[in-house]
């Protein structure tokens, strides 16, 4: 696994009389609130203080009597002071506007889950959709290959017009389908993804927290409890939250931490909501069984919250081959080979929340043949359900006009080009 920063928010000549060195040399030795100087490099262009510089001067415009002028001049002394009242008071929103890209590699599937389920954040994800996946080993691989090449074979009958005899590559709209459902068997423990991830300095701070919070509380209960249901997904899931724990630590500030806010993780539901019921008001939440690779896409409308429960041991039935009962029968065999791996394609119950509003961007998103077919079904059934159930669903009828293809919403416009166009909710693969 490597992290490195790549780009983070570039801080002005913040101090015209040259007081950051004062001002590092307080931090340091009177706080003492970094864990190692690899923070700050003078051949490397992120520098710790100049965050920390930035935050504490920002801090000060929520009181200031003059202008910001004022503030950018003042002593290094004073900055320093307002840094420890804001790190102590838990005031720490001031640290939200320095932001850091970071590139993360060689992490699995499920590490992106946790960190693309908390706000806030942009990323940039590898996608297992569009390239293939190489020098996968063992099972994973044998099956990976070996789907690859029957689907390929099965979507170009279903579907002669994705063959295109005049280009470079005839086959390639045919693979990269056969590519997004075949991934199904690769495990979310594999270290195949990279991604470019965005936040701000005290996120990425309350991240370590969360993390190390998560971390000691499933090594309790695998400690303490041999019944313990989830023990099959923290072994394997652990060992890289804890590399990822490590490496984020270069970037921590100690006493950063959420005070008096209970901050958790929020990708595996609480048991206490296991059995949470449908409601469609205003607000909505409901529930739903699809793959992690489902939840992984529908999880990134940030406008929304989702969490999952993945203690099931079924497999996904792509409909594309549902009919043919030799081939749902190999699929689902083959499935059975690596569900204890937590493949993408095991299904878990996804708990999906939010309100009208925000979910007419998310529908007005994934109402398209770009979106996976699973999502795009899921999501057009609580659609449904909102029609058949809320007071408030004029809003979403109104702008789809009870369509499923976003082409055809009030002001809908499309530049793709697509298998179905407007009869997408009809594909089956």
């Amino acid at each position: 696994m490597k992290l490195k920063i790549v780009a983070h928010t570039i801080v002005p000549e913040l101090d015209p009389n040259d007081k950051l060195g004062e001002f590092r040399k307080l931090t340091e030795e009177e706080l003492k609130i970094l864990f190692n100087s690899t923070h700050y490099d003078s051949n490397e262009s992120f520098d710790i203080y100049k965050a920390l510089l930035l935050s504490a001067k920002l801090a000060g415009i929520c009181y200031m009597k003059e202008n910001f002028d004022k503030i950018l001049n003042e002593s290094a002394e004073t900055s320093f002071r307002r840094l420890k009242t804001v790190l102590t008071s838990g005031h720490h929103s001031v640290f939200d506007h320095f932001h850091i890209t970071f590139e993360i590699s060689n992490i699995p599937k499920i590490l992106a889950m946790f960190l693309n389920n908390e706000k806030n954040y942009t990323t940039s994800e590898k996608s297992a959709r569009y390239t293939k996946y190489e020098n996968l080993t063992d099972i994973q691989g044998e099956l990976y290959n070996k789907w690859v090449g029957k689907l390929s074979k099965v979507i170009k009958e279903t579907y002669p017009c994705l063959y295109k005899e005049k280009a470079k590559n005839p086959m390639l709209a045919i693979e990269k389908l056969a590519q997004e459902n075949a991934r199904y068997f690769v495990s979310i423990f594999e270290p195949l993804t990279t991604m470019a991830y965005t936040t701000s300095l005290r996120q990425w701070n309350y991240l370590i927290y969360m993390f190390e919070k998560y971390i000691s509380q499933c090594d309790y209960l695998s400690c303490m409890f041999e019944d313990y249901k989830l023990k099959n997904f923290d072994e394997q899931a652990l060992p890289a939250l804890k590399e990822f724990l490590s490496l984020a630590k270069e970037y921590q500030v100690e006493g950063l931490i959420p005070f008096n806010k209970v901050r958790t993780l929020s990708l595996i539901g609480d048991p206490a909501y296991a059995d949470i019921q449908d409601t469609f008001s205003y607000v909505y939440q409901t529930s739903y069984y699809a793959s992690y690779a489902c939840f992984a896409q529908v999880q990134r409308h940030r406008s929304e919250h989702c969490f999952l429960y993945n203690d099931i041991k079924k497999f996904i039935l792509p409909k594309i081959i549902s009919s043919d009962n030799a081939l749902s029968k190999e699929w689902l065999n083959d499935g059975s080979k690596v569900i204890d791996i937590h493949p993408q394609g095991r299904i878990v119950k996804i708990v999906q929340t939010g309100n009208i509003d925000t979910f007419i961007m998310k529908y007005e998103e994934r109402c398209c043949g770009s979106t996976q077919l699973e999502t795009m079904r899921h999501q057009v059934e609580i659609a449904n359900k909102i029609v058949q159930n809320s007071i408030y669903a004029d809003k979403l009828l109104e702008i789809t006009g009870g369509h499923t293809a976003r082409c055809l919403f009030k002001n809908g416009f499309c530049n793709n080009k697509c298998m179905l166009g407007s009869k997408q909710i009809e594909r089956n693969i």
